[in-house]
This record gives C-alpha cells, sequence and structure tokens, in this order.
C-alpha cells in the first residue's frame, strides 16, 4: 500500500460516540471534536441525530438501527431508520438478525437486507449508504462469506465487522475473508475495538474502506507525528 497521509485517515474514520451511558454533555464534546479534527462523518445514538444535524450541518451524521443486538423486527428496524433519515441522518448502520444467519436462514436475512435497502430509493440522496453489521465474532468463515455475497446482492452499500459490544471487535482475518467475498462489489467497513494508527493502517492493508472507532480524535494526533499531511 502506498504511503499514506493524515488526511486519508480523516477521509476514512466513522468518527463514533455510541456508548450506552453517554451523556448530553459527552455528546457536546464529541461534536467540538468532531469539528476540531475536521472528520467528514460522525455516528450517534439515534435520539442525537437530530441534534447532531443541527449542531454539524458540514458533517455526514450516521447513526444504528437494531443495535447492538439485531434481533428486533424487520419493521422495527426499517421504522427506526426512517425516523433518523427525518432527523438527518445520512448513513445507517444496521445490525443484521445474527441468529437467522447462524441458523442459515438466508431467506430472512434476504428480506431484510431488501428492506434496508429500500431506504436508499426513498432518500435518493447520492450521499446516503446502508451497512450490515454481521458482528463476525458470532460466525463461521463461511457464513461471513455468504452473508457478504448476500449483501451484496441486495444492494447494501457497505459490510461491517462488529457493534463493539461482542465477546471480541474486529479482526484483520475478518477483513481479508470479507474482501475475499466482497471483491469489488461491496465496501467493508472495520468496527470494534480500533484505537490505534497501527490497527488503521493495517485494516485499510486487509481490505477496509471505513474504519469505526471512538478514539478518532487519538488515532489523527498519532497520524499527525509520523504521516504526511
Amino acid at each position: 500500500m502506498k504511503k499514506i497521509t493524515v488526511e486519508e485517515i480523516r477521509k476514512v474514520i466513522d468518527y463514533t460516540l455510541l456508548s450506552p451511558n453517554a451523556t448530553i454533555k459527552d455528546y457536546d464534546n464529541f461534536f467540538v471534536k468532531a469539528k476540531k479534527y475536521g472528520f467528514r462523518r460522525i455516528f450517534v445514538a439515534p435520539f442525537c441525530v437530530k441534534r447532531a444535524s443541527q449542531e454539524l450541518p458540514d458533517i455526514i451524521v450516521g447513526t444504528t438501527s437494531g443495535f447492538p443486538h439485531g434481533n428486533e423486527s424487520i419493521e422495527t428496524k426499517v421504522f427506526s431508520a426512517r425516523k433518523s433519515i427525518e432527523n438527518g441522518a445520512l448513513e445507517i448502520d444496521f445490525v443484521m438478525n445474527i441468529g437467522s444467519a447462524i441458523e442459515g436462514d438466508f431467506h430472512y436475512l434476504e428480506k431484510e437486507f431488501k428492506s434496508m435497502s429500500s431506504l436508499k430509493s426513498e432518500v435518493g440522496d447520492p450521499r446516503f449508504n446502508v451497512k450490515v453489521i454481521l458482528e463476525t465474532c458470532f460466525l463461521s468463515p463461511d457464513v461471513i462469506k455468504k452473508v457478504v455475497n448476500l449483501a451484496s446482492d441486495c444492494g447494501l452499500d457497505f459490510v461491517k465487522t462488529s457493534t463493539g459490544f461482542g465477546p471480541r471487535g474486529a479482526s484483520v482475518d475478518d477483513v481479508k475473508l470479507m474482501k475475499e467475498a466482497a471483491g469489488s462489489d461491496i465496501k467493508i467497513k472495520a468496527s470494534g475495538g480500533i484505537r490505534t494508527l497501527n490497527q488503521v493502517l493495517e485494516f485499510l492493508k486487509a481490505g477496509a474502506e471505513r474504519i469505526g472507532t471512538s478514539a478518532g480524535d487519538q488515532i489523527l494526533l498519532e497520524a499527525a507525528a509520523v504521516l504526511p499531511e
């Protein structure tokens, strides 16, 4: 991989605050950092989407649906996503029904994926993205590959490794496997436990195009010390 710059690191980071104990004060501090470090995208809890969109009109706001367990009904996930879109969200990261994947019920997952993908035509904004979170720590390599291929066939924009709330977060091997299955048909977001520049570089080398992290500010400071602008 060619020598990467600080600006390129900034572009791939989805700066995130999804802690269950995050307060409004925490979000206000988070917004200050997002502006200070010039992030392109932030991810916040659904209740905070409208506030984020109003406070940060020049930053793309993303949020979650079915987070973090993925076991809500399809209708509930779609409803939640629609409300977030109404409040200004331009990216939706939803957790798939993990149990259905483990059982091999890809008919159910196809219905879920197509329902979430249909939001793209409703929004009609080229910046809008829908990502499915696999929670790879629970899945076999064969299931991961099948889910990635299904997500691509259903028109989703990204497959994402983890919520950060499972037994473990992203691994380089997960991303390599997902990239092998995806090829150039769908993009990959690595998320969960990514807190250092070296980790970011490893995941990008493995095939990830986005990095979800709550440590984006720390990573950019680290990058500024060792990488060209």
